[in-house]
């Protein structure tokens, strides 16, 4: 049984403060993994924390801005720059290599991401929630901008908690979606697929990669392929392990912009 959420409390009773609400919400776990949560005049400007903050920023570019390679991007992350990616967005913005709907795209997966990953560490242990209250001038003077948050958190959350319950009820309340596939029993796996199969299996699930990254590069929902892998996993084929996050982007300072031209 799924129990009532505390994230979805806090998350609500901040909500109704709307136009409001402008400060910085904190999650942390007993292990010292954390999130924040930005608000400014009510609305959800950004999120960060986690444990792939890099992977989840390469699939997020990969899914809504397939057209910038982060191998050839130099941003410079600066002392007064306490969200690189974010300020990358608004280079990308400014420059013309996306458009405002790529990067709110961007930014409202990140934030369901998150919520459904505070929500199933949640449901394993006690979380810590704190709210800071800041000025508008503050969050806006860290270089958000409330155009390019998404048109409705509230909508984002329902979504974000519907997936988790959809995950949970499949039995998949201990597998993180962060967690890497890799093959064991490799060779009683081979006699009992066809060839091709086999091949595709041994080349994707080789430990390298999270379920969310193999979705990417299947084109399917992450809840379908998993779904599609736990029959393996339950007969001893499949393994399930953590991951390292990728490495940061490297940054040059002569590549930042002045963001201010944005609000």
């Amino acid at each position: 049984m799924i129990r009532s959420s505390k994230l979805i409390e806090e998350l609500t009773t901040l909500q109704q403060q709307q136009e409001q609400l402008t400060g910085i919400f904190k999650i942390q776990s007993p292990h010292h993994r954390y999130w924040q949560l930005y608000f400014c005049l009510g609305k959800l400007v950004w999120a960060d924390g986690g444990s792939h903050i890099y992977r989840s920023w390469h699939r997020y570019i990969a899914l809504f801005c397939s057209e910038v390679n982060l191998d050839r991007i130099n941003v410079r992350d600066t002392a007064e720059s306490e969200h690189p990616h974010y300020h990358l967005l608004l280079v990308l913005l400014q420059r013309k290599i996306v458009k405002k709907e790529q990067i709110k795209a961007v930014i409202a997966q990140k934030i369901k991401d998150i919520i459904f990953d505070i929500l199933q560490l949640e449901y394993k242990q006690p979380l810590q929630y704190t709210y800071q209250p800041q000025s508008s001038h503050f969050l806006l003077k860290a270089g958000f901008s409330i155009s390019l948050c998404p048109d409705n958190f509230a909508a984002i959350v329902t979504q974000a908690q519907l997936a988790w319950y959809t995950w949970a009820g499949k039995g998949l309340a201990a597998c993180s979606p962060n967690l890497a596939p890799s093959l064991k029993n490799a060779q009683k796996l081979r006699q009992e697929l066809p060839p091709l199969i086999y091949h595709n299996m041994a080349r994707l699930l080789n430990g390298q990669y999270s379920l969310h990254e193999l979705a990417l590069k299947m084109d399917m929902e992450v809840f379908e392929l998993t779904c599609a892998l736990m029959p393996y996993f339950f007969k001893g084929y499949l393994k399930l392990a953590e991951i390292p996050d990728l490495s940061p982007i490297v940054i040059n300072s002569d590549d930042v912009l002045n963001s201010s031209l944005i609000f």
